[in-house]
């Protein structure tokens, strides 16, 4: 029995595969050929229509090359696409969390404002005397002014006197908060790529919310400082993951 032709890539002419001389053995000259032969053979038959007319069958699609490179999450998004409206909707779901834990972050900004203090010299404001006068400088501490404050409740500096030699610890609440802020990033940006992004969160805007509404509840200013860390804790978690939660299902959209 001779041996199978031997077939050069440059010595085929026709787009088909090529036949040896015995035994039918099919030889394939390039990928373009292989491609174009397949094509040819998945062609369905001519078949007769109305008259005795012949229609040639649909043409499939040639098979791709047998090395391709494997698929990846681009491929997928620029097939189902990279920012339709499920996405606009997830992305706006998502970070309206931000709305939620503004509250937790910005709330600082009121509960730990320098309080309102008059001088006991002055008229008592709210008794009518158009010169009484509710100061909101930095509080007297070298002692040679007699004064009070107005309205101590409305900020936890007068509320707990940190004023004077402890305001050092108004400016730790505020420090605390930030501490936290870069635990819960950390801690729940490990779990939510670890157990999913929607258990983390859900359990960090959780924690945020609670150590919120608790510290209008604290007794001191010690168990205040603990909530403050623990809230930034959640605002922390809240962010990181938001972020990457929402910015996961879009695609390289052009132009941005």
């Amino acid at each position: 029995m001779a041996p199978p032709a031997i077939v050069k890539p440059g010595d085929i002419t026709s787009p088909a595969a090529v036949h040896s001389e015995r035994g039918g053995n099919t030889f394939a000259g390039s990928a373009a050929d292989l491609a174009d032969g397949a094509a040819h053979m998945q062609r369905g038959p001519q078949t007769p229509s109305n008259g005795g007319a012949a229609r040639e069958a649909v043409e499939l699609e040639a098979a791709p090359p047998a090395a391709s490179r494997p698929l990846s999450i681009d491929d997928v998004f620029r097939a189902i696409g990279e920012f339709g409206t499920y996405q606009r909707w997830h992305y706006a779901k998502v970070v309206s969390s931000q709305l939620a834990i503004a509250v937790c972050t910005l709330g600082m900004v009121f509960t730990n404002r320098p309080p309102l203090w008059r001088d006991l010299a002055d008229p008592t404001p709210g008794s009518g005397d158009l010169t009484a006068v509710a100061r909101l400088s930095e509080v007297p501490c070298d002692g040679g002014l007699s004064w009070a404050y107005v309205a101590p409740w409305q900020s936890v500096r007068s509320e707990w006197g940190l004023v004077c030699e402890h305001e050092w610890v108004s400016r730790l609440l505020d420090a605390l908060f930030f501490v936290g802020f870069g635990l819960g990033a950390t801690f729940f940006g490990k779990v939510s790529d670890a157990r999913g992004r929607k258990g983390a969160h859900a359990v960090s805007l959780s924690l945020a919310a609670a150590a919120t509404l608790l510290s209008a509840l604290a007794p001191g200013v010690t168990s205040y400082a603990v909530l403050r860390c623990v809230c930034g804790i959640g605002v922390g978690g809240v962010n990181i993951v938001a972020y990457v939660w929402a910015c996961e299902p879009i695609g390289q959209v052009s132009g941005h």
